[in-house]
C-alpha cells in the first residue's frame, strides 16, 4: 500500500468540498480587516498553500491508520488516532500560517488575535474531519465488500468441493451394487446375466459422457432413467411401475445429470428387500420436475448419499432449492429446472 498517494475518493475531495472549505476559512478570519486586493490575493495562495499541505497530511495519516489499524471493530480506536495527530498537525501548521502574516504584513494593516488563532484552528480541524468522515466511510464499505467477496469465493470454493466429493463417491458404491448383481445374475441365469451386462455398459457409457457435465436436458435425463428403469427390472426379473407424464416444452430445461435416476436408487434402497417397488411418478409443472412414490409401512427418511449429492449440486450451480416433501403417504421430490 502506498502511504503517501491518495486514492480516488480522497481526490475526489479534493474537489469537493476542499475549495468551499478553504473559501470558509479565509472568509472567516480575513472578511473584517479591510485589506486592499494584492494583500488579499497574496494571503489566499498561502491559505490555500497551507490547506493542501494539511489535506495531504490527512490523506497519509489516514491511510496509515487504515494500514495500523485495519478492522471495523477498531475504527473508534483508528478515528481517535486519526483526531489526536491532526489536531497537532493543524497546531502546526495554523502557528506557521500566523508567524508568517506577522512577519509579511505592515504594522496595523492585519490585527490577528488569539481568537482569530482559535478560529482558524476549529475550522481546520472541522475540515479534516470532513474529509477523514468520508475517506472512512468509504474504507468501510470497500472492506466490508471485499470481506463479502472473500467470504463468497470460500463459500463457493467449499461448495464445490463437496459438490465433487458427493459425486465422486457414487461411482465406487453403484459399481460394487452392479458387480454383485452380475455374480448374482451369472449364478442363476446366464441369459439375464449377458442383457444386465449390456444395459450396464451403456449405463456406465453415459455415466462417463454426462456425469462430469454441470447440467443436461431433461430429455437426456429421461433417456438415463429409462436405461437405469431397464438396469433393475433386467436384475430383479420384474416391472418397474413408472409412470412418466408427457414432458412437452420442458424437454430443453436443464437440470443437474442423474438427479432423478439417483431418487429412483433412493426408491430402491428403501423398500429392500422388498422386490414390489412402489408406483413412481415423474411430471413437470413450470420450470420444476417432480417425482412422487408411495411409502412402505416401517419408512423412515434419513438423507441419503444420493440426496446429499443432488441437494449438493443445487447448492453448487443457484438454480432453485431441491426439496422432499412427504405428502400424505407418498414422498415428493422437487427438481427445479433450469430454462436455458
Amino acid at each position: 500500500m502506498n502511504f503517501i498517494l491518495p486514492n480516488r475518493s480522497q481526490w475526489r475531495t479534493l474537489s469537493f468540498p476542499f475549495p468551499i472549505i478553504i473559501i470558509s476559512i479565509y472568509y472567516l478570519m480575513f472578511y473584517n480587516l479591510g485589506m486592499d486586493l494584492t494583500l488579499s490575493l497574496n494571503l489566499f495562495g498561502l491559505v490555500f498553500t497551507l490547506g493542501i499541505l494539511s489535506w495531504w497530511l490527512s490523506v497519509v495519516i489516514s491511510n496509515c491508520m487504515n494500514w495500523l489499524l485495519p478492522d471495523s471493530e477498531q475504527l473508534p480506536l483508528r478515528a481517535l488516532c486519526i483526531f489526536l495527530s491532526q489536531l497537532s498537525i493543524e497546531i502546526v501548521i495554523v502557528s506557521i500560517l500566523f508567524q508568517a502574516l506577522d512577519r509579511v504584513s505592515q504594522p496595523g494593516r492585519l490585527e490577528l488575535d488569539q481568537a482569530h488563532f482559535v478560529a482558524a484552528l476549529v475550522l481546520a480541524l472541522l475540515s479534516n474531519i470532513i474529509f477523514n468522515s468520508i475517506w472512512q466511510v468509504r474504507y468501510i464499505f470497500e472492506h466490508w465488500k471485499n470481506a463479502l467477496t472473500t467470504k463468497e469465493l470460500l463459500d463457493q470454493e467449499q461448495l464445490l468441493r463437496e459438490y465433487r466429493g458427493l459425486r465422486e463417491q457414487l461411482h465406487p458404491y453403484f459399481l460394487f451394487d452392479s458387480l454383485y448383481a452380475v455374480g448374482r445374475l451369472i449364478a442363476n441365469d446366464l441369459e439375464r446375466s449377458i442383457t444386465y451386462l449390456d444395459v450396464l455398459s451403456k449405463v456406465y457409457r453415459a455415466f462417463l459422457n454426462e456425469n462430469k457435465k454441470e447440467l443436461c436436458s431433461l430429455s437426456q435425463e429421461f433417456e438415463h432413467v429409462m436405461l437405469y428403469v431397464k438396469l433393475l427390472e433386467t436384475a430383479n426379473g420384474m416391472p418397474i411401475r413408472l409412470d412418466i407424464s408427457p414432458i412437452g416444452e420442458h424437454s430443453a430445461h436443464y437440470l443437474p445429470p442423474f438427479s432423478i435416476q439417483r431418487i429412483i436408487e433412493d426408491v430402491k434402497d428403501y423398500h429392500y428387500p422388498d422386490p414390489n417397488l412402489p408406483e413412481i411418478r415423474i411430471w413437470t409443472e413450470e420450470a420444476y420436475v417432480y417425482v412422487e412414490h408411495g411409502l412402505h409401512a416401517h419408512w423412515n427418511y434419513t438423507p441419503s448419499a444420493n440426496l446429499r449429492s443432488i441437494v449438493g449440486r443445487y447448492n453448487y450451480l443457484k438454480i432453485g432449492q431441491f426439496s422432499v416433501k412427504k405428502n400424505g403417504e407418498s414422498l415428493r421430490y422437487s427438481l427445479p429446472l433450469q430454462v436455458k
